[in-house]
């Protein structure tokens, strides 16, 4: 549930442009890459494990960035350059 909520959480605060770069990032790097590496020794046990590595990756760069706070003032920057 957190790789879900997370990053809908920080969508509709505005944050999307961060969400989308790490989940691009996050699954060209970890899924892909390590369903490569893991399947060629471990099989189909070895893309399950790159999927879960995939996302525990994410939970953990969701949940640093809902608790940096930088969301919060991407989005009132935003609103201000808008008001100029």
């Amino acid at each position: 549930p957190p790789t879900f909520g997370l990053p809908a959480s920080l969508r509709a605060a505005g944050d999307a442009k961060f969400v989308m770069l790490t989940s691009i990032v996050s699954m060209w790097v970890f899924r892909v890459g390590g369903s490569y590496l893991l399947g060629h020794y471990f099989q189909l046990y070895g893309v399950w494990m790159a999927m879960f590595l995939d996302w525990i990756v994410r939970i953990v760069f969701f949940a640093v960035r809902l608790h940096s706070n930088k969301w919060q003032h991407r989005e009132l920057q935003q609103k201000m350059a808008a008001v100029d």
